[in-house]
């Protein structure tokens, strides 16, 4: 069983969300945007510091191979900024299906979630 959260992080939620999981020394995977990220990094720094997952969430709806390996590219150079590894673990929210995204050369080495 795994204990995955998408989109964020959040302001309103993840500090307290981070404290319980804490508090009953509970491990998870986080799939933030590169939009939060940008705007809470210090949540993402403490989710990774916390010893949790950080996965690459992207939003690959309608895109071509080439925004999707930037799209990939670009978040996985933010995480690796705020936590110094490499994710291999993507979430492909609207088009997980498509074949377009999950061929990228990038791509190859990731799990969907």
């Amino acid at each position: 069983m795994a204990l995955t959260f998408y989109g964020g992080p959040d302001k309103e939620y993840s500090e307290h969300i981070l404290n319980l999981l804490k508090t009953y020394k509970i491990r998870a995977t986080f799939f933030p945007t590169i939009g939060q990220i940008d705007q809470h990094p210090e949540l993402v720094e403490r989710e990774y510091s916390d010893g949790h997952i950080l996965g690459n969430q992207a939003n690959w709806g309608g895109t071509t191979e080439e925004q999707s390996r930037q799209e990939l590219d670009d978040m996985e150079q933010s995480l690796k900024s705020l936590s110094e590894h490499r994710t291999v673990l993507v979430y492909a929210p609207y088009n997980l299906d498509a074949p377009t995204p999950l061929k990228t050369d990038e791509a190859q080495s990731l799990y969907a979630a």
